[in-house]
């Protein structure tokens, strides 16, 4: 992602933080879509998780589109960080990506912020609690060919995408901490891309091994929110839509970076195009 590329995300980021002609804004009113009973209900603690969180990033790069017209939103590859020796020192946490990480944000794109509900300003702990997904964890995944045997409630956790999630959004703490408040901190939303991209390559594998993604939807879903027909709480939809093609229609992830010791390579922001 360049550097204009970058700035344009943010640029349209606090673009909808200051449109006031809905409720709250029109970030902050996205993110009470995440935390309302009736719509994350079918979106955590299931095989539905996936499949909600695809359309909603894709209402939220839509309207972001509103401000922006180019602009899309990054993925943010965890496994770079992880292996770092001291990940809180990572670029991401500086001024030009997604700001400060030890406490309330007070320098970068989203410094200063205030988040609805009474929470107060925008903060993170990064390094806390939790731990981010690596390699390993990634690996451990893309050996599995049904969405089964990665999600709630019947996947290893080592092998559960959402729990491995769940842990990076305690490793960053603060509003990211609890689901009702996770979306309020733009980082919520470079986050799940790199969910969202890891599960398209997934798919993908599937499908190379005679799998249909599509369909692919487990027999025993657990509550009863995770059922297929269900509604997702977002339109009419129901949680089976979110394992259509359709919502990567014209969407392509480029490759994800390759930084080590000796290659160094921090362009930690990849997008989708």
């Amino acid at each position: 992602m360049t550097d204009k590329e970058r700035e344009q995300f943010h640029k349209a980021v606090n673009l909808l933080k200051e449109d006031k002609n809905v409720t709250l804004n029109k970030f902050d009113i996205l993110g009470n879509v995440h935390a309302r009973w009736s719509t994350a209900a079918a979106a955590h603690n299931g095989p539905g998780f996936l499949g909600w969180h695809r359309v909603f990033l894709l209402m939220m790069e839509n309207a972001l589109r509103q401000k922006s017209e180019n602009v899309t939103i990054p993925y943010w590859d965890t496994t770079l960080d992880a292996g770092m020796s001291k990940p809180y020192y990572s670029v991401i946490w500086s001024e030009q990506f997604l700001g400060t990480g030890g406490g309330v944000v007070t320098k970068g794109p989203f410094k200063n912020w205030t988040t609805p509900h009474g929470l107060g300003k925008l903060r993170r702990m990064i390094y806390a609690q939790g731990k981010l997904m690596n390699h390993k964890d990634i690996k451990r995944i893309m050996k599995k060919r049904h969405l089964n045997d990665i999600s709630f409630p019947n996947a290893n956790p080592k092998n559960n995408i959402e729990e491995i999630h769940n842990q990076a959004h305690q490793w960053v703490g603060g509003q990211m901490r609890k689901i009702e408040h996770s979306a309020y901190d733009p980082s919520f939303y470079v986050l799940h891309s790199f969910v969202d991209f890891l599960w398209e390559e997934f798919r993908n594998l599937q499908k190379r091994d005679g799998v249909n993604p599509n369909m692919d939807y487990p027999k025993d879903y657990g509550i009863a929110s995770h059922s297929p027909l269900a509604p997702m709480g977002l339109g009419k939809l129901v949680v089976m839509d979110g394992l259509s093609d359709i919502w990567l229609q014209g969407i392509q992830y480029s490759p994800r970076p390759q930084c080590n010791a000796t290659h160094t390579d921090y362009s930690r922001y990849n997008i989708r195009t």
